[in-house]
């Protein structure tokens, strides 16, 4: 007799779970347009800067293993970052990074020591 009215009490629990709830809230749109004409960021574009009215790309890219990286992406920093700030997030870096990670990182700092952003 106990099993049954338990066996009671928990279908109608159920049931008044699926039939009293509110309908399934619709899903929000995402306008990437409202408040503005700005572009959304895209990564695959290369940033620039302008210095004294010329402008100068602050992507440094290199190749690994038959790929294309961008230096600072990376380094986990923004485009342009200062040396002291590229420095310490590479040795940051360097310490948890495993072998195949860490002779990116190198290549990366590397990159930018030839570029002169360093």
């Amino acid at each position: 007799m106990y099993l049954i009215v338990n066996a009671v009490v928990v279908i109608l629990l159920v049931m008044s779970i699926l039939f009293l709830r509110k309908g399934a809230t619709p899903q929000t749109k995402l306008n990437l347009r409202q408040g503005g004409d700005r572009t959304p960021f895209d990564p695959k574009k290369p940033q620039f800067a302008e210095f004294d009215g010329e402008a100068r790309s602050l992507n440094v890219v290199f190749q690994h293993n038959g790929e294309w990286f961008d230096a600072y992406e990376v380094l986990e920093l923004p485009a342009g970052a200062g040396s002291s700030i590229v420095k310490t997030q590479f040795e940051n870096l360097l310490k948890n990074a495993n072998k195949d990670k860490s002779k990116l990182l190198r290549l990366a700092y590397e990159a930018l020591v030839q570029q002169g952003r360093i």
